[in-house]
């Protein structure tokens, strides 16, 4: 089995990514578009994806990503120029509303199993979260370790990363292919 093309893809993807990324400013709809494209990004283990995905009338997550195993997580994408942190070290708007909308996708979602298997004839019973916000780059050591515990006291139910942080585990997704 030859390797080296899809290794070659995984390197264009990242690498446009990456440039894509740097634009001043990047708007919301361009990163949608290029994750909808590229949702290795978003979940290695991706098998579906469905962007724009309504929850109801309600809710419309930024995604729902179908992995391997039949389990899903709701995706929410903000700004890579938002800040996680305020100078005080207390969580900003951004990413407190952000991770609100998961938790209230989250819910709904297991309070309405049956509504969301007959409209969308998907099987979700208690999705993950994911927020992808911000840029790691921009955060000091202190807010690095709060975004660390932040993501440990939420572990199974929600994650928060950085659109750096993206790149980075393709990045080893790629190293790892090629050991």
């Amino acid at each position: 089995m030859n390797t080296v093309p899809a290794i070659e893809r995984l390197r264009e993807i990242l690498s446009e990514y990456m440039r894509l990324l740097e634009q001043s400013p990047v708007r919301e709809h361009v990163l949608q578009t290029y994750l909808t494209n590229h949702p290795i990004l978003l979940n290695p283990s991706y098998r579906a994806v469905h962007p724009q995905f309504r929850l109801g009338a309600e809710y419309i997550a930024d995604f729902a990503i179908e992995t391997y195993d039949g389990n899903y997580t709701l995706v929410e994408i903000e700004k890579p120029t938002d800040r996680l942190y305020l100078n005080n070290g207390d969580p900003s708007s951004a990413l407190t509303h952000a991770e609100q909308q998961v938790l209230n996708w989250q819910s709904w979602v297991r309070q309405n199993v049956a509504y969301l298997r007959y409209e969308s004839n998907l099987v979700m019973n208690d999705p993950e979260g994911l927020v992808v916000i911000g840029r790691r780059s921009q955060l000091n050591g202190d807010e690095r370790q709060k975004l660390d515990e932040r993501n440990r006291s939420l572990r199974g139910h929600l994650q928060i990363v950085t659109f750096d942080t993206l790149s980075m585990r393709l990045s080893q997704i790629i190293d790892n292919i090629m050991v």
